[in-house]
């Protein structure tokens, strides 16, 4: 056999060799499956907890449920889990290799502490820098929570009330500290002078005086004082609910005299008929007001006092006769008395000068009173001729008709109008009398007030008024209603020597007007029309 034959046979006996190993394989089916390839998902976060590592199959698209979310810190908000700088979204991240998730965090706003503020109507307003920052508050004492009141309307406060109050922006703002404030309430009373509203302030600070007036009038404020009757000074700490109360008084140069304010008795002219009342027996309740006369009262204004020892002493400069004494009651608060009808009168004048008030008293044609000559120390022809102008605008002594209308609280359809005493039916709680003034005088406005907040009427000193009295007679033909003649003059109210009949509201007397006793004084008023 040639040479090349040989490598022609040989070359078919490996193509055969190689036939028979691969006809086996491809008459028959192959099932083994190549196990796929699995990663490792690691978590890992600065705050919190992670969630357990898990393992997916190449490829796999992680879901919301194994992407799922942390729960905010008090300072960080989770944002999401982050593959370097890429965010897997829960559906679209597919795992491709072995792969650690970051949690991202953002941190939460600065905390923005709640203000507070008192508006212009005096309700506590609650404020956050943040802007739509939701405040949770309470006015209980207890801590506030996301289930106490939320803010929205400022709040009103009557009385001292403690807000505690936090503020938080759920997602962006730290949740701030509880703050607290204790509000308080404080009340003027202006005793007839203008309204002054009440104040709020935080326990601890100071307010100012507040403005106000009495108008109408020539008073002056004197004083604030608390509810134990001490004068306040301002700026004033306020550490609790508190009522100021106002009182007033006459300025006399660049002084202001205190118990010498003033009170509304009559707003418009009242016929005396209309003041025409009976007790439960028929009899009419007063002397005075004995028949249904055609007299007129104006409007007036009364002092809410006695004049005082101090007043009178800074108007006249001295007493015309027997200076008051510790035996019958001395002290710059204590009522005037050992005055006489016509040192009253002479006062009168004097103080409206002072006051740029139209003196209301004439003597021979003269209001001047230092024209007047002395007073007189016995009864006097041409003192006893001085008259009134009513239209004037000074001080007075007041009518007997005045001075018991003001006595009976000035409204006829009140029960008060039939009182037996000045603001009462009982006497002790009104009145320094025989029984319990121990023979002497009081300081006035020590005894309760009348409905008009008039002090005094009944008892402590008899206090002049201008009418004359002529064996106890009225005249339905003077203005006042008072007698046409005689030379005494009406005392109405009683002393401190009476007995409680001898200081009833429509008791009377007639006396010598150049009389100086130790219980007789008197008592101011100005026609208000």
């Amino acid at each position: 056999m040639k040479k090349q034959e040989k490598k022609f046979v040989l070359a078919a006996l490996v193509l055969l060799a190689i036939t028979m190993v691969l006809l086996p394989l491809s008459g028959c089916k192959n099932d083994t499956v190549p196990e796929p390839t699995r990663y490792t998902v690691k978590f890992e976060t600065a705050h919190g907890t992670a969630p357990a590592d898990i393992t997916v199959v190449s490829g796999t698209k992680l879901t919301a449920e194994q992407l799922k979310g942390l729960a905010d810190t008090a300072d960080y908000i989770f944002e999401g889990w982050y593959d370097g700088e890429n965010k897997a979204e829960g559906g679209t991240y597919t795992v491709t290799k072995d792969v650690t998730l970051v949690a991202k965090w953002r941190e939460r706003g600065v905390t923005a502490a709640v203000s507070f503020s008192v508006d212009e109507n005096g309700r506590v307003a609650l404020s956050s820098e943040t802007k739509d920052a939701v405040i949770y508050y309470t006015i209980n004492g207890s801590g506030p929570d996301e289930n106490s009141s939320k803010y929205g309307e400022p709040i009103e406060i009557a009385s001292k009330t403690t807000i505690k109050a936090y503020a938080e922006k759920l997602g962006e703002l730290k949740e701030s500290e509880v703050a607290e404030k204790t509000y308080l309430v404080v009340t003027f009373n202006a005793d007839g002078g203008s309204e002054v509203v009440p104040q709020i302030v935080e326990s601890g600070k100071t307010i100012e005086e507040p403005p106000v007036t009495y108008p109408g009038t020539k008073n002056e404020l004197y004083r604030w004082k608390d509810e134990s009757g001490a004068k306040v000074a301002f700026p004033l700490e306020v550490v609790e609910d508190m009522t100021l109360t106002a009182e007033w008084g006459i300025k006399v140069g660049d002084t202001v005299y205190p118990k010498t304010s003033e009170v509304q008795v009559l707003s418009e002219a009242v016929n005396l008929s209309s003041l025409y009342v009976e007790d439960s027996e028929g009899n009419s309740v007063s002397q005075i007001f004995v028949d249904k006369r055609e007299v007129f009262i104006q409007p007036f204004v009364m002092g809410q006092y006695e004049v005082t020892q101090q007043l009178y002493k800074a108007v006249m400069g001295k007493w015309g006769g027997t200076e008051p004494s510790d035996t019958y009651g001395v002290g710059d608060e204590y009522p005037a008395y050992y005055v006489n009808w016509y040192d009253a009168v002479v006062f009168c004048n004097k103080l409206s000068q002072l006051m740029g008030l139209e003196p209301v008293y004439s003597k021979g044609g003269q209001t001047d009173t230092s024209e007047w000559g002395e007073v007189p120390a016995s009864s006097d022809e041409g003192w006893n001729a001085i008259t009134c102008d009513f239209a004037k605008s000074g001080y007075r002594l007041p009518t007997e008709a005045e001075w018991e209308l003001a006595a009976r609280d000035g409204d006829p359809e009140a029960d008060a109008w039939q009182y037996t005493y000045a603001g009462s039916n009982t006497f002790g709680g009104v009145a320094w009398y025989y029984n319990n003034s121990n023979n002497k005088t009081h300081q006035v406005g020590t005894k309760a007030a009348n409905g008009l907040g008039l002090y005094d009427m009944s008892g402590n000193v008899w206090e002049w008024c201008w009418d004359r009295w002529e064996d106890g007679s009225i005249d339905v033909d003077t203005p006042s209603g008072g007698a046409a003649s005689g030379s005494d003059r009406v005392g109405r109210g009683g002393g401190w020597y009476n007995d409680a009949s001898g200081c009833t509201v429509s008791y009377r007397i007639g006396d010598n007007p150049s009389n100086r006793i130790n219980g007789i004084g008197f008592r101011l008023v100005r026609s208000a029309n």
